[in-house]
């Protein structure tokens, strides 16, 4: 009788293995293109800075610290805790270092964070025009 509980075992190294599969390169990742070009930006300042970006990692231009919430790709105000990736623990100082799984930098955090707070001024005017400026 044959065992039918054996396994084949796939005797190639791991690099093989590696390079037999098609695994897509990493979109944020700039050597494989996925900024097409532009660096991310510093939110504070707006100076280009160079991935990989790590909890300790800050802005050569002004200081400050580059993993933040402002400075993701995920960062949105207005979305669940500002986020558009469902985080399990908010983040709540958004200009501060923090070690969230789903930082992915931003090609342009500076703009970014302008047009919100431009489309923000926008609400108010629109509230005020139509409630009054009291």
């Amino acid at each position: 009788m044959a065992n039918t509980n054996t396994v084949e075992v796939d005797h190639r190294s791991y690099g093989q293995l590696l390079q037999s599969m098609e695994v897509a390169p990493r979109v944020d990742s700039p050597d494989q293109g996925g900024y097409h070009g532009h660096m991310p930006r510093c939110a504070k300042c707006g100076a280009s800075y160079e991935p990989p970006v790590y909890k300790t990692t800050v802005c050569s231009s002004c200081g400050w610290e580059l993993k933040t919430c402002r400075n993701c790709r995920h960062f949105q105000i207005g979305a669940a805790h500002d986020c558009r990736e469902p985080v399990s623990e908010p983040v709540l100082d958004k200009d501060r270092a923090n070690f969230c799984d789903w930082f992915s930098p931003a090609q342009d955090a500076s703009a970014q964070t302008e047009g919100d707070s431009s489309s923000q001024e926008a609400a108010r005017q629109a509230f005020a025009d139509l409630f009054g400026d009291d």
